[in-house]
């Protein structure tokens, strides 16, 4: 298998008002060239925010993907790709079906 897919971690922080944000961590590792590269470790981080609709009830919207604590940061050729891309979730979610990157809970 290419990927191997670990451990998920979800951290949430809301204030008082309700107002905050979700991050979901999933580790991943990549198998690609053993040969040369060995196997390579990250997380795929999503973070999402947190809004107050109304008594008892909140939206969660997706915003967006990235990867973090990768060791392809460690890649000469791959560094500063793996550091500086954030995947726009939101945008792609909503371009691909309106309102699909919320949900009421």
């Amino acid at each position: 298998s290419l990927a191997k897919k670990g451990q998920a971690i979800q951290m949430i922080d809301v204030s008082p008002e309700g107002v905050g944000t979700l991050v979901s961590r999933v580790s991943v590792t990549v198998s690609l060239f053993d040969a040369l590269i060995p196997p390579q470790t990250g997380y795929l981080q999503t973070t999402s925010s947190v809004k107050p609709l109304s008594s008892g009830v909140s939206e969660l919207t997706v915003e967006n993907t990235r990867i973090v604590d990768s060791t392809w940061e460690t890649l000469p050729l791959l560094s500063s790709a793996v550091k500086d891309t954030v995947f726009p979730s939101k945008d792609v979610f909503e371009r691909l079906s309106p309102g699909s990157s919320a949900v009421e809970m």
